[in-house]
């Protein structure tokens, strides 16, 4: 029979303990790693969900959103305006030009009505409530009167209508709304020439023949949409 010293049996002690320790110390190793792969895994999670929430259930972020359905709203718009301009206006510029917007405009608004349709976005097809307003206010005035606030009106929406696409056409996240509004902007910015100039002859007719038109549709004046 082997007989264990005092000091056999402490060596022995010793060395389980040692044992013990070092399983531990290894489980808690393995725990830690787990933990740090599900912290990260939950992390990723958070933020592909706050992603997909900014981006919309159709993966299009609010700003683009956005963007489209004010572009929509205020096509529809302008086309209502072009063809009170022609009821309502006495300046031959002022008429032509409000037939020029029927067409443009009217392309413009198909063309963005498509492109949303390739994205599963729907978009209104009628001004927004403050174009209502102007447009209400603009049926009330006839001759020179329709013509200057027309012409007023044409100025600060076009301003303000290439200033947004400009900033769509570089810093839209959406490839199909920003090549949109980069295809769109030469449209408007010569409408804002030519606003500019509506009264004035020779300038307007200057810049009517110099004016991109809008492509994608016929040149039809009878397009879906708002009417007066």
């Amino acid at each position: 029979m082997t007989r264990f010293t005092r000091g056999d049996q402490r060596q022995r002690s010793l060395h389980v303990t040692i044992g013990l320790l070092t399983v531990v110390v290894g489980t808690i190793i393995a725990l830690s790693g787990v933990g740090r792969s599900l912290a990260a895994n939950n992390m990723g999670t958070m933020r592909s969900t706050a992603t997909a929430s900014k981006m919309g259930h159709t993966g299009i972020s609010a700003a683009d959103r956005h963007f489209a359905i004010a572009a929509a709203q205020g096509g529809a718009a302008e086309v209502a305006l072009g063809r009170l301009a022609q009821r309502n206006g006495s300046n031959s510029n002022v008429k032509e030009f409000g037939g020029k917007m029927i067409t443009d405009h009217s392309n413009a608004n198909q063309d963005l009505l498509r492109t949303a349709a390739t994205l599963g976005l729907k978009l209104p097809t009628t001004p927004g409530p403050q174009d209502v307003k102007v447009i209400a206010k603009l049926t009330r005035l006839h001759g020179a009167a329709f013509d200057s606030a027309y012409r007023a009106n044409m100025v600060k929406d076009h301003e303000k209508d290439v200033a947004e696409f400009q900033s769509e056409s570089r810093f839209g996240k959406v490839p199909a709304i920003r090549q949109f509004a980069a295809r769109t902007l030469p449209i408007l910015q010569g409408h804002l020439q030519m606003a500019r100039t509506m009264t004035t002859s020779k300038a307007y007719a200057h810049h009517m023949m110099k004016s991109p038109m809008s492509k994608g549709m016929s040149q039809s004046t009878t397009k879906p949409g708002w009417h007066l």
